[in-house]
C-alpha cells in the first residue's frame, strides 16, 4: 500500500508490480494530498488514512472494507498540516500524528503545532506537546510510554525555532531535549531500528542523518 501526493492511495496485490486506487469515494481535494496510513494489525481491511487538501475536508478517513468505501472519523483542530500519522506497535488502537502550525487563509482559522494522541482509533484526540513545528513522532516498540517528538525551523523563513530530538518518558506528559551529539537540530524525521529498539536514526534537514542510541531500554505497557 502506498500514497502518492497529488493522486490519492494505492494497493498492490502483486508486490509492486501493478496498482489500483482504493481512494474512489474520498473527497477530491483532500485525497490529493494524503499524509499518512495505518493498517490495523489486527484486521487488515481496516486502515485509517489522514487527508490533509483543503482545510474544510482535511482529518482522519476509515474503511472496514480494504478501500471500497471509506467515512470520516474526525477532523483534529490542527490537522491541515499533518507531517507525521503512526499507530504505537503495541496497541494499534492507540495513534500518534504531529502538526506544524497552519492558517487557512479561507476561514481566516489558526492551527497550531504540535503532537496529538488518540486511545480509541482516532474517535477522539488530546494534544501531548504544543510546538509551531513539529515533523515527526515515535513509539518505543518494547515501552509504551517512551515517546519521541522532532522539531525544525521555520519551512518558509529564515525563523530559527527547531528544538532538535525531545524525549517523554511518562506517555507525553513531561518532555525533555534529548540532543547529545547531534550538531543540528533541525530535524525532518526520526525512526526506531526494527533490529535494535535502542538504536534511533535522525533524518536531518538538508540531507544529511545521525544515528544514536539509548543508554537503557525498559519493557512495560
Amino acid at each position: 500500500m502506498a500514497t502518492s501526493k497529488g493522486n490519492g492511495i494505492y494497493e498492490s496485490h502483486d508486490g509492486g508490480q501493478s496498482w489500483h486506487p482504493i481512494h474512489a469515494d474520498l473527497p477530491a481535494d483532500a485525497r490529493k494530498d494524503p499524509r499518512g496510513l495505518v493498517l490495523d494489525t489486527g484486521d487488515p481491511r481496516r486502515i485509517i488514512a489522514v487527508l490533509a487538501g483543503g482545510a474544510a475536508n482535511a482529518g482522519l478517513y476509515q474503511t472496514r472494507d480494504g478501500g471500497a468505501h471509506w467515512q470520516r472519523l474526525s477532523q483534529p483542530s490542527c490537522s491541515p498540516d499533518v507531517q507525521c500519522f503512526i499507530a504505537d506497535p503495541r496497541r494499534p488502537e492507540v495513534l500518534y500524528m504531529t502538526t506544524r502550525q497552519f492558517y487557512d487563509q479561507a476561514s481566516k482559522q489558526y492551527y497550531p503545532g504540535g503532537v496529538l494522541k488518540s486511545a480509541d482509533r482516532g474517535q477522539t484526540w488530546q494534544p501531548l506537546l504544543t510546538h509551531r513545528f513539529v515533523t515527526s513522532v515515535a513509539v518505543s516498540p518494547t515501552d509504551s510510554q517512551t515517546l519521541y517528538a522532532t522539531t525544525s525551523d521555520h519551512p518558509y523563513h529564515d525563523d530559527s525555532v527547531a528544538e532538535g530530538v525531545l524525549k517523554s518518558t511518562d506517555g507525553g506528559r513531561t518532555w525533555q531535549h534529548e540532543n547529545t551529539g547531534l550538531s543540528v537540530r533541525n530535524v525532518k524525521s526520526l525512526t526506531i531500528s526494527p533490529h535494535d529498539p535502542t538504536s534511533l536514526v535522525i533524518g536531518i534537514q538538508g540531507n544529511s542523518a545521525f544515528v544514536g542510541r539509548e543508554k537503557g531500554d525498559k519493557s512495560n505497557n
